[in-house]
């Protein structure tokens, strides 16, 4: 079994549907929670933002997966890290566990599916982590509506398209834009994601912007910047 080492703690994700990448790691280190008490992680997989997000905060964390052998997974990967007291994972769709709870969270995060009607691949468990017929968009923001407190933020990185889609359903369901960052492979490119921070209170919100990389195979100051904290090769 591989493992992928951060600075303060190393995962085990052959597994899981929601494996180390840097969509993960960009909104994991992205994510505001150093104030947060309650942290929801939708479609936890093998736990990197469950992780990322108890190295950045004090509050307690539970991370929710559909898939057995991810949970099972990111339960090891939380044993092993320094925070396995406040960090805990459940084996639920998001549907059933928003039916059945009382509790809510001041922070929700999720790397969430988002191809919708294109070529399933082979493997079930990457039509899991990608794709929406298990968690729709609806679903979704229906369950971060109802699960968020009343000044909670909730957190995302989507593809273009996908965000926009995603904005209207979010507006629908009584959740506002309070934070956006795009982000580009390079300088010189389109933004291909958008993460961002969605509140049930309308505000105006801040726009950022972020380069991966500054040129082919070196990083940029700005995702340096952001990510230092975790990543071992990064000063």
């Amino acid at each position: 079994m591989s493992r992928f080492h951060f600075k303060q703690f190393s995962l085990a994700h052959d597994e899981s549907t929601l494996k180390v990448g840097t969509d993960a790691v960009l909104l994991g280190s992205w994510a505001q929670v150093s104030q947060a008490k309650n942290i929801l992680d939708i479609g936890c997989g093998c736990g990197i933002i469950s992780l990322m997000a108890a190295q950045n905060s004090k509050a307690h964390i539970l991370g929710i997966d559909i898939d057995a052998a991810s949970i099972n997974e990111a339960k090891e990967n939380a044993h092993l890290s320094p925070w396995k007291e406040r960090i805990d994972f459940r084996c639920i769709s998001l549907q059933s566990f928003t039916q059945n709870t009382k509790q809510t969270f001041d922070c929700i995060i999720s790397n969430p599916p988002f191809f919708e009607n294109s070529l399933k691949p082979h493997l079930h468990k990457k039509s899991i982590g990608k794709h929406t017929e298990f968690l729709s968009l609806e679903e979704l923001c229906l369950s971060a509506s109802r699960l968020l407190t009343q000044d909670g933020t909730f957190y995302t990185i989507l593809p273009l398209p996908t965000f926009r889609k995603f904005i209207q359903i979010c507006e629908n369901k009584a959740l506002f834009l309070s934070t956006l960052c795009y982000v580009k492979s390079f300088p010189d490119k389109t933004a291909h994601r958008i993460m961002s921070g969605m509140k049930k209170e309308k505000t105006s919100y801040s726009v950022e912007k972020i380069d991966i990389r500054e040129s082919k195979g070196v990083y940029s100051e700005e995702y340096v910047r952001l990510t230092k904290k975790f990543y071992l090769k990064l000063q």
